[in-house]
C-alpha cells in the first residue's frame, strides 16, 4: 500500500520499503536475499526528518543521505511513531548528524550470518557504520525510543515493532 505525500504527518515517521520489481534482476538481488533471508517483504527503512523547516527522506545507502519525500511513494510503506516534539527535534538532529557517513555493507553480511547460518558475531564488525535499519534504529534510541530489541535489526525486525503504527502487507485488510 505506497503512501501519499499527504499521508507524511513529520517528523519520525518510517518508511519501510519492498523491492521494486520494476527494476532489473540484478540490481533488486541484494533486495531479494534480504527479503528471502528475513522471510519478509521489506528490504529498506528510511526515517522522515525535518531539515531547514522542510521534510526530507534520511537514509542509509552508500552513505548516509537525504532524499526527497517522493522517492519511495510507489513501494514505501509509511509509519507513525508517536513522538514529542522535544524527540521530533533529537531524532532530525541525530539523522542529519550522520549524513555522509559510510554505509556498513559488512553490516549486511552478519545479518546474513545471523538470520541464514544461524551464527553470531559480537560485536558488530565495525559499529561506526550502520546498515538502513540499524541507522533507523539508532535515530530513534539517540531520541529515547526503542523501536526494537534486536541488536542487529534488519527491516523485519523493525515491521514488527509495536511502535510502528499502519497497517502491514501480511494484515488481511491491507490484502
Amino acid at each position: 500500500m505506497p503512501y501519499q505525500l499527504t499521508d507524511i504527518r513529520g517528523p519520525g515517521d518510517v518508511l519501510l520499503m519492498l523491492s521494486p520489481k520494476h527494476e532489473p534482476l540484478w540490481d533488486r538481488i541484494l533486495d531479494d536475499g534480504i527479503a528471502i533471508s528475513t522471510v519478509n517483504p521489506f528490504t529498506h527503512s528510511a526515517v522522515v526528518v525535518e531539515q531547514h523547516g522542510q521534510l526530507v527522506i534520511v537514509e542509509a545507502l552508500f552513505r548516509v543521505t537525504v532524499s526527497p519525500l517522493d522517492k519511495y511513494s510507489t513501494n514505501g510503506w509509511l509509519y507513525h511513531v508517536d513522538l514529542t516534539p522535544a524527540q521530533h527535534q533529537a531524532l532530525s538532529q541525530a539523522a542529519l548528524s550522520k549524513v555522509g557517513q559510510l554505509y556498513g555493507a559488512s553490516m549486511v553480511w552478519q545479518d546474513f550470518l545471523r538470520d541464514d547460518l544461524h551464527l553470531d558475531i559480537h560485536p558488530r564488525l565495525d559499529p561506526r557504520h550502520l546498515d538502513c535499519s540499524g541507522f533507523v534504529a539508532w535515530c530513534f534510541a539517540t531520541a529515547g525510543v526503542r523501536l526494537t530489541y534486536a541488536p542487529a535489526p534488519s527491516p523485519a525486525d523493525l515491521s514488527y515493532s509495536p511502535l510502528l503504527l499502519g497497517p502491514r502487507p501480511w494484515d488481511r485488510s491491507t490484502s
